[in-house]
């Protein structure tokens, strides 16, 4: 609740400002970006690895969810036309399929490394990457307060895409859902990660 309350106090002193900030178009290392984090209690009950068979002319949905509550808080749908290339080049036909891995963060952040790499999905049909982040450190700038700063942070916050590890980091358009939720459309596969610069 207290989250919420600053959240709509940022929005309300952002919306008054006359500035806009633009979208980040620049490329950032994992070191220029603040990841949100699991909170402790949380990232115990977190599946650190799972998959799925993804199938030509078959929605598939591919759900991460905490083990103590059973809330979600990873979602990625692969619609029935959204496969398209393989890692190789080769197009998908009808009734094809792909085993679709996904590893979480060893170290807690929310972060997401998909495989196999180089998979690719239709510009038409993307697949979709739901990010809940309502059981994350709501400590976002690690200043050992929660207050404004962070609520500010969260407006700026977004879904990013990393083609491979120490490679930078790039923001991608992300839909901000209610209730500490993001979407962002998926292309090809890499990492993805909840972060704000």
């Amino acid at each position: 609740m207290k989250r919420s309350v600053v959240a709509v106090v940022a929005i309300l002193i952002t919306a008054c400002s006359e500035r806009v900030m633009p979208p980040a178009q620049t490329a950032l290392l994992s070191n220029d970006l603040t990841f949100y984090r699991f909170d402790g209690a949380a990232f115990e009950h977190v599946p650190r690895q799972a998959s799925f068979y993804a199938v030509k002319g078959e929605p598939r949905t591919l759900v991460l969810r905490y083990t103590d509550t059973n809330a979600e808080f990873m979602r990625f749908s692969v619609g029935a036309q959204s496969l398209s290339q393989r890692p190789d080049g080769t197009e998908f036909q009808a009734g094809d399929s792909v085993l679709i891995s996904v590893d979480v963060d060893a170290a807690g952040a929310m972060i997401f490394r998909f495989s196999p790499s180089g998979l690719k999905f239709s510009e038409s049909s993307p697949a979709k990457l739901t990010i809940d982040y309502a059981r994350s450190n709501p400590d976002i700038d690690g200043n050992g307060v929660v207050g404004l700063g962070d609520a500010l942070l969260e407006i700026r916050a977004g879904i990013w895409k990393q083609e491979l590890p120490l490679l930078p980091w790039f923001k991608i358009p992300t839909l901000n859902l209610f209730g500490d939720a993001a979407r962002a459309d998926i292309d090809d596969f890499t990492g993805f990660g909840m972060a704000v610069n």
